[in-house]
């Protein structure tokens, strides 16, 4: 059967980290030939070294995770950056792929999607259910910077859902 696995792409976060590189440098420069020598410039340049340092950090860790970030198998579908573990395909009623600014993600419509929240953190639940009331579906697999495209990894979630109401429908006719 069809599966697919999707890791962070390096290419995405090799461009935003060096972004983030370049306004570190311009922030140690700031710091360092200050042009009027006000309080302003100093807090300006260690904002940027702070703000863009630590967003720095986060893209060079993205850049050398190769863990799996997505997985679309026989048990369901898992994206580690949602926390709520592996979203059995019982549960998911239709799949779409959506665009926010350029942003490609997976909404799944679940049957019951309070199961996966009360697995989730805090924060999630309620990025959840604003998600929810903004017009998107509750849970979202989010396929950006991944090194898999959108429409493969949903042509399989749709196969995937499609076998499983084969099986069902087969299994209540057998009964």
């Amino acid at each position: 059967m069809d599966a697919i696995t999707a890791k962070n792409s390096p290419w995405k976060y090799i461009g935003l980290a060096t972004i983030c590189a370049v306004f570190v440098i311009i922030g140690i420069l700031m710091l360092l030939f200050p042009r009027t020598g006000e309080w302003r410039e100093t807090i300006i340049g260690w904002s940027g070294v702070i703000l863009f340092g630590f967003g720095l950090f986060i893209f060079l860790r993205q850049i050398f995770d190769s863990r799996p970030r997505i997985v679309v198998d026989e048990s369901g579908v898992f994206d580690r950056t949602l926390s709520v573990g592996v979203i059995e395909w019982q549960d998911i009623e239709h799949a779409r792929l959506n665009s926010v600014v350029g942003n490609p993600f997976i909404s799944l419509r679940l049957n019951n999607p309070e199961k996966y929240l009360e697995r989730a953190m805090n924060s999630q639940k309620k990025l959840a259910r604003l998600n929810k009331y903004l017009g998107a579906e509750t849970i979202n697999i989010n396929v950006s910077g991944v090194n898999k495209s959108p429409d493969d990894i949903l042509a399989v979630v749709l196969k995937r859902m499609l076998d499983q109401k084969i099986k069902i429908h087969n299994l209540s006719e057998n009964q």
